[in-house]
């Protein structure tokens, strides 16, 4: 851990999905989560990094520097989890989604 920052995945998925769509409401619906709870998440993990990675304006979300920074090492967290999650059942494709990581574990877990 940097300076004692222990990232959640989902949280970083989170962010991913606003950098994608530029827009809370379509982000949230997308990951099928209440646009309060993905601004909780988000807001949860600037706290955790001490920076600001987006701000609003109007309908759209604009991202900061420190969000331009943060977004390629992101992607790389979330297929690396994914990955992780793939090895640990057996399957040694790479894992795209969350759902799909999920759907392998109950398969392989659900005996």
């Amino acid at each position: 851990m940097v300076g004692g920052v222990d990232l959640d995945v989902g949280r970083i998925r989170a962010f991913i999905r606003v950098t994608e769509e530029l827009h809370f409401g379509q982000a949230a619906a997308t990951l099928a989560i209440s646009q309060q709870a993905l601004s909780k998440r988000i807001a949860r993990l600037q706290s955790l990094l001490a920076a600001m990675l987006s701000q609003r304006g109007g309908n759209s979300v604009h991202l900061t520097e420190a969000a331009q920074r943060f977004l390629a090492p992101a992607r790389h967290t979330v297929a690396a989890a994914d990955a992780a999650v793939a090895a640990a059942v057996g399957d040694h494709r790479p894992c795209s989604t969350v759902s799909h990581a999920k759907e392998l574990a109950v398969t392989h877990f659900s005996a």
